[in-house]
Protein backbone atom coordinates (compact mmCIF):
# COMPACT_ATOMS: atom_id res chain seq x y z
CA UNK A 1 0.00 0.00 0.00
CA UNK A 2 1.30 3.43 -0.95
CA UNK A 3 1.25 5.90 1.94
CA UNK A 4 1.09 9.54 0.93
CA UNK A 5 2.81 10.60 4.17
CA UNK A 6 5.88 8.55 3.21
CA UNK A 7 6.07 10.13 -0.24
CA UNK A 8 5.51 13.61 1.20
CA UNK A 9 8.27 13.02 3.73
CA UNK A 10 10.58 11.90 0.94
CA UNK A 11 9.84 15.02 -1.11
CA UNK A 12 10.68 17.26 1.85
CA UNK A 13 13.79 15.27 2.83
CA UNK A 14 15.08 15.36 -0.76
CA UNK A 15 14.41 19.12 -1.03
CA UNK A 16 16.26 19.77 2.24
CA UNK A 17 19.26 17.66 1.26
CA UNK A 18 19.35 19.06 -2.29
CA UNK A 19 19.54 22.58 -0.85
CA UNK A 20 22.02 21.60 1.86
CA UNK A 21 19.73 22.81 4.65
CA UNK A 22 19.81 21.57 8.21
CA UNK A 23 16.74 20.61 10.22
CA UNK A 24 17.48 23.61 12.42
CA UNK A 25 17.33 26.09 9.53
CA UNK A 26 14.14 24.57 8.12
CA UNK A 27 12.58 24.42 11.57
CA UNK A 28 13.15 28.11 12.15
CA UNK A 29 11.94 29.12 8.70
CA UNK A 30 8.81 26.94 8.74
CA UNK A 31 8.05 27.40 12.45
CA UNK A 32 7.89 23.63 12.93
CA UNK A 33 9.95 21.68 15.48
CA UNK A 34 13.03 19.78 14.31
CA UNK A 35 11.69 16.57 15.82
CA UNK A 36 8.42 16.89 13.92
CA UNK A 37 10.24 17.57 10.64
CA UNK A 38 12.44 14.52 11.25
CA UNK A 39 9.40 12.31 11.85
CA UNK A 40 7.64 13.79 8.83
CA UNK A 41 10.67 13.12 6.59
CA UNK A 42 10.65 9.49 7.73
CA UNK A 43 6.96 9.15 6.88
CA UNK A 44 5.86 8.78 10.49
CA UNK A 45 3.63 11.87 10.69
CA UNK A 46 0.73 13.17 8.60
CA UNK A 47 1.11 16.96 8.59
CA UNK A 48 -1.71 19.47 8.33
CA UNK A 49 -2.10 21.52 5.18
CA UNK A 50 -0.70 24.52 7.07
CA UNK A 51 2.48 22.61 7.96
CA UNK A 52 2.85 21.37 4.38
CA UNK A 53 2.47 24.94 3.12
CA UNK A 54 4.98 26.31 5.66
CA UNK A 55 7.53 23.65 4.75
CA UNK A 56 6.99 24.20 1.04
CA UNK A 57 7.73 27.91 1.48
CA UNK A 58 10.78 27.10 3.62
CA UNK A 59 12.14 25.09 0.67
CA UNK A 60 11.21 27.78 -1.86
CA UNK A 61 8.53 25.57 -3.39
CA UNK A 62 4.87 26.18 -4.07
CA UNK A 63 2.25 23.91 -2.60
CA UNK A 64 1.37 22.72 -6.10
CA UNK A 65 5.02 21.78 -6.78
CA UNK A 66 5.13 19.70 -3.60
CA UNK A 67 1.83 17.98 -4.35
CA UNK A 68 2.82 17.36 -7.98
CA UNK A 69 6.05 15.70 -6.85
CA UNK A 70 4.15 13.58 -4.31
CA UNK A 71 1.66 12.60 -7.01
CA UNK A 72 4.46 11.69 -9.40
CA UNK A 73 6.06 9.44 -6.79
CA UNK A 74 2.74 7.77 -5.98
CA UNK A 75 2.08 7.23 -9.70
CA UNK A 76 5.48 5.58 -10.14
CA UNK A 77 4.76 3.21 -7.26
CA UNK A 78 1.35 2.41 -8.75
CA UNK A 79 3.01 1.82 -12.15
CA UNK A 80 1.15 4.70 -13.78
CA UNK A 81 2.84 6.93 -16.33
CA UNK A 82 2.42 10.63 -15.54
CA UNK A 83 1.78 13.06 -18.37
CA UNK A 84 3.75 16.08 -17.12
CA UNK A 85 2.42 18.53 -19.69
CA UNK A 86 -1.25 17.64 -19.28
CA UNK A 87 -1.97 20.77 -17.25
CA UNK A 88 -0.34 23.03 -19.83
CA UNK A 89 -2.10 21.29 -22.72
CA UNK A 90 -5.55 21.55 -21.12
CA UNK A 91 -6.30 25.20 -22.03
CA UNK A 92 -5.23 24.60 -25.64
CA UNK A 93 -7.48 21.55 -25.91
CA UNK A 94 -10.41 23.47 -24.43
CA UNK A 95 -9.87 26.22 -26.98
CA UNK A 96 -9.97 23.71 -29.84
CA UNK A 97 -12.95 21.77 -28.49
CA UNK A 98 -14.49 22.37 -25.04
CA UNK A 99 -15.37 18.67 -24.75
CA UNK A 100 -11.71 17.55 -24.94
CA UNK A 101 -9.73 16.87 -21.77
CA UNK A 102 -6.10 15.85 -21.41
CA UNK A 103 -5.60 12.78 -19.18
CA UNK A 104 -3.82 13.46 -15.90
CA UNK A 105 -2.21 10.03 -15.86
CA UNK A 106 -2.10 6.97 -18.06
CA UNK A 107 -1.58 3.34 -16.95
CA UNK A 108 1.85 2.09 -18.05
CA UNK A 109 0.31 -0.77 -20.06
CA UNK A 110 -2.21 1.44 -21.89
CA UNK A 111 -2.38 0.67 -25.62
CA UNK A 112 -2.52 4.20 -27.00
CA UNK A 113 -3.74 3.27 -30.46
CA UNK A 114 -6.61 1.08 -29.25
CA UNK A 115 -7.51 3.36 -26.36
CA UNK A 116 -7.66 6.48 -28.47
CA UNK A 117 -10.18 4.94 -30.86
CA UNK A 118 -12.12 2.99 -28.21
CA UNK A 119 -10.98 -0.48 -29.25
CA UNK A 120 -9.31 -1.55 -26.01
CA UNK A 121 -11.94 -4.31 -25.55
CA UNK A 122 -11.31 -5.81 -29.01
CA UNK A 123 -7.83 -7.39 -28.79
CA UNK A 124 -8.39 -9.69 -31.80
CA UNK A 125 -9.08 -6.82 -34.17
CA UNK A 126 -6.04 -5.80 -36.25
CA UNK A 127 -5.52 -2.08 -36.02
CA UNK A 128 -3.53 -0.50 -38.84
CA UNK A 129 -2.38 3.06 -38.28
CA UNK A 130 -1.11 5.33 -41.03
CA UNK A 131 2.37 6.71 -40.59
CA UNK A 132 2.88 10.45 -40.49
CA UNK A 133 5.10 11.99 -43.17
CA UNK A 134 8.73 12.31 -42.11
CA UNK A 135 8.51 16.12 -42.09
CA UNK A 136 5.32 16.21 -39.96
CA UNK A 137 5.42 18.24 -36.75
CA UNK A 138 2.61 18.66 -34.23
CA UNK A 139 3.94 22.18 -33.60
CA UNK A 140 3.01 23.12 -37.16
CA UNK A 141 -0.70 22.49 -36.53
CA UNK A 142 -2.94 25.52 -36.22
CA UNK A 143 -5.86 24.99 -33.77
CA UNK A 144 -8.00 27.25 -35.98
CA UNK A 145 -7.90 24.56 -38.67
CA UNK A 146 -9.76 22.21 -36.33
CA UNK A 147 -12.41 24.54 -34.94
CA UNK A 148 -16.02 23.88 -35.79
Amino acid sequence: MVLIREQLGGVFRDARKRQGLTLSVVSESARVSQGYISELERGLKEPSSEVINNLARAYGMTLSEVLFEVGTRVAELEDVRVVPRAASVQPELARIDPTLRAPESIPADFDFARGMVGLEDMPDLDLVLPEAPADFSVDSLDPADFSR
